[in-house]
């Protein structure tokens, strides 16, 4: 009957020992710009901004798992929607090496701060 007990209390000490190791954090691997795009200041924009005038504004892009933009969001407007309109625009048009979670392609999200600002050389004539 001893015989028989050790091979079980192996196997219940072998199992309680595997529930108390630590469990790995998943590595995850951030999306790289492969395509980038020129923001530039529409030309109808460009008349109403002042030489030096700069306008900010943030995007937030949803990366898909094969490294295209599906949507874009406004997080922080620049204050002038052609100005915002023609950043969504151009964004799309990003390509990502998509974000990896162990290896795998996962969905991701990349916040994007845009600065235009108005130089000398962008005044229409």
């Amino acid at each position: 009957m001893t015989k028989k007990l050790l091979p079980l209390a192996l196997l219940f000490a072998f199992m309680t020992g595997c529930q108390s190791l630590p469990q790995r954090e998943p590595v995850i691997v951030p999306p790289k710009v492969m395509r980038s795009v020129d923001f530039t200041i529409p030309s109808r924009v460009s008349r109403r901004v002042s030489r030096g005038e700069s306008l900010d504004l943030v995007l937030k892009l949803y990366v898909n798992k094969n490294g295209t933009v599906d949507k874009v969001s406004i997080q922080k407007s620049s204050g002038n929607r052609h100005l915002d309109r023609n950043a969504i625009i151009q964004a799309r048009k990003m390509i990502f090496h998509a974000a990896t979670k162990d290896s795998k392609f996962i969905e991701s999200t990349v916040m994007l701060p845009i600065v235009y600002k108005m130089l000398r050389d962008d005044m229409p004539h």
